[in-house]
């Protein structure tokens, strides 16, 4: 009966130990890396630019304070290649 009780405590133990470690690891992945490094990929780029080809001219985007994109270009062509291609580069649904 001594053996049993003497396995389970250390089983107990073992089982504590693994919860902590792996509770360690949760907290750091949400509390550093989750927003340092996968949210700061996530975010669309807002400033510079981006030579695209299939272009007949330039195409501007503006984003107002609420984070939605404008999309001014010189022909609906331009208009709907941009879109798609800022799209498809950096994976953001655009809210047009």
């Amino acid at each position: 009966m001594k053996r049993i009780g003497k396995y389970l405590g250390r089983v107990f133990i073992g089982t504590l130990i693994l919860i902590l470690i792996v509770g360690v690891g949760v907290l750091y992945y949400f509390k550093f890396h989750l927003p340092k490094i996968v949210a700061q990929q996530s975010f669309p780029l807002i400033n510079g630019e981006i030579q695209l080809e299939g272009l007949d001219g330039p195409v501007d985007i503006y984003r107002d304070p609420m984070g939605i994109p404008h999309i001014y270009g010189t022909t609906t062509h331009d208009l709907y290649w941009a879109r798609s291609q800022i799209a498809v580069l950096k994976g953001d649904e655009m809210r047009v």
